[in-house]
């Protein structure tokens, strides 16, 4: 069973905060309207509304919570916020007394109320992303149910604010509102990694029908009685992609971001992974971790110094990038928890969460740079820049290039430099770039991703607008021997396959990052 909600005006005023919209709408929101039209026709012995209609309502809290289909945040326009000053909607009895004791005019008119300030946060909405589709797998109401549901929602004009119209609709297909780019927002079982929603399980209407039993005091003073859970996204944001590959990395992130102020190269991306990661450890071994969680954290096997066996954190910039007026500097820093696969890394990942959430800033350059941890509600904020939201690098595609170069596994030889002068020039130069290519096929394969089909070598970003790899190679690490080679490739597969994408020797301190694109010219 699934209740559809279209927004008629392609607005929706609703606060989560003063300043910041809500979205998704709440479940207890609808219910709320549902319960306020079953009151409407309420009358002396009839006071809780129609009989049928209340059954019909409280079969729909039995329930339980709804699944969501919803638009991204990301699809949907926002309004400045700006705050208005308004009269109280109702006069206050108490004050209204005072007034006319101490020979004052009675508040009765609004022009004789004081007014208060009042934000009124607006999401605009398209034609492809006005419909909320609220979901009970498997529920089947009967017919009086059904035809008791449809009056009620004949009757519910608004949802949030009284300008937010909108019109109900109910269908008993399941699969309805399941196409299309809409983000599938379900309970989490575990309450992490989530937002909180008010939302209406079997017990309330009886709670609200207090709210419309005749008092003195006013009924918008009544705080409705709701109950919070824990709504999260739905694995790889549209579950309906199972079995796309997907790579070792999962979509779960601990999101640092910079200040305002703040804008520092990509190219220095390396010194502040490397510095968080320090931190990390730093915290870590305050905490008195065991071996296995600090070696998840620092990829290494504690005492011996041998590499971590196993998917681990990687640290990552998040630069500004992906069109011609993108600035490619770092808007932040993330910590990519590894993807749970068949429940492993579940206890380990949420033991190791504390210490990623104590970060609050990193040193650079012989001072600290501020950051500001991003909460998971705050990832689906709008005006939140898109690059610092993991759904821009983990969405799925066939076409991945590099933002980052990529450090190569194994040294090719020879792969960029003058002309080649002769053809034994020109056959190791072909030879260097076969090995080139082999050697991403199988960074490929390490992550759990199938290998490409196609894959190209260059010095120069396929992504604006990332810098080449000349500006990511310091002096004194161009002396090393061999000396490290970096490359940025873009790579094909011949089926889609899931974010994020991670390549190289150096994958878990931001380098190797690739961004989905579009177009099929790989070799």
């Amino acid at each position: 069973m699934i209740i559809t909600c279209e927004f008629l005006t392609s607005r929706y005023v609703a606060k989560a905060t003063h300043d910041e919209p809500e979205w998704p709408p709440h479940p207890a929101r609808l219910f709320y309207a549902l319960v306020s039209a079953l009151h409407v026709f309420r009358s002396e012995g009839n006071e809780g509304g129609d009989i049928e209609e209340r059954r019909a309502l409280e079969f729909l809290e039995g329930l339980g919570n709804p699944l969501i289909l919803a638009a991204q945040s990301n699809q949907i326009g926002a309004r400045q916020v700006v705050t208005h000053h308004v009269p109280a909607n109702d006069p206050n009895p108490v004050t209204d007394k005072q007034a006319q004791v101490g020979g004052r005019k009675p508040d009765h008119l609004p022009e004789h109320r004081r007014k208060s300030e009042r934000q009124f946060p607006t999401l605009l909405l398209s034609n492809e992303t006005r419909q909320v589709h609220y979901c009970w797998p498997g529920a089947m109401p009967n017919e009086r149910q059904q035809r008791s549901l449809r009056q009620l929602f004949d009757r519910v004009s608004y949802l949030g604010h009284s300008s937010s119209l909108v019109a109900l609709g109910l269908s008993l297909d399941d699969s309805t509102g399941a196409s299309g780019d809409l983000i599938r927002w379900e309970p989490a079982p575990d309450g992490r990694d989530g937002i909180a929603l008010r939302s209406f399980s079997k017990g309330l209407l009886q709670l609200l029908d207090q709210v419309y039993e005749p008092n003195e005091f006013s009924q918008q003073n009544y705080r409705l009685p709701h109950e919070s859970v824990i709504y999260a996204p739905a694995s790889g944001i549209d579950k309906g992609i199972s079995g796309v590959p997907a790579s070792y990395f999962g979509e779960h992130w601990v999101v640092y971001r910079f200040p305002d102020w703040v804008r520092i190269p990509m190219s220095a991306v390396l010194s502040l992974t490397t510095n968080l990661k320090t931190e990390v450890c730093r915290f870590a071994d305050q905490e008195k971790l065991n071996a296995d969680l600090k070696a998840m954290l620092s990829g290494h096997q504690q005492g011996s110094g041998r590499p971590y066996e196993g998917p681990h954190v990687a640290f990552i910039g998040l630069p500004y990038v992906g069109h011609s007026n993108a600035s490619g500097a770092l808007f932040g820093l993330a910590a990519v928890l590894p993807r749970e696969v068949d429940g492993h890394y579940g206890s380990d990942i949420e033991s190791i969460r504390p210490i990623l959430y104590r970060i609050d800033s990193v040193p650079f350059r012989g001072s600290p740079v501020p950051l500001e941890r991003l909460k998971a509600r705050d990832l689906s904020r709008p005006g939140l820049p898109e690059t610092l939201t993991p759904s821009r690098w983990c969405r799925s595609a066939k076409v991945w290039a590099s933002v980052t170069p990529v450090a190569l596994d194994k040294y090719p030889g020879f792969l960029f430099g003058r002309a080649r002068k002769n053809e034994d020039e020109v056959a190791r130069t072909e030879k260097a770039l076969a090995e080139a290519r082999a050697s991403l096929r199988q960074s490929c394969v390490n992550i759990g991703l199938p290998a490409p089909v196609g894959v190209d070598v260059a010095r120069f970003s396929w992504v604006e607008p990332s810098p080449p790899v000349s500006a990511f190679v310091s002096p004194k690490r161009a002396h090393q021997k061999p000396p490290p080679v970096f490359a940025h490739v873009r790579i094909e597969f011949d089926e889609e396959v899931l974010g994020p994408v991670l390549l190289g020797r150096q994958r878990y301190l931001g380098l190797g990052l690739f961004h989905p694109c579009a177009g099929k010219k790989t070799v």
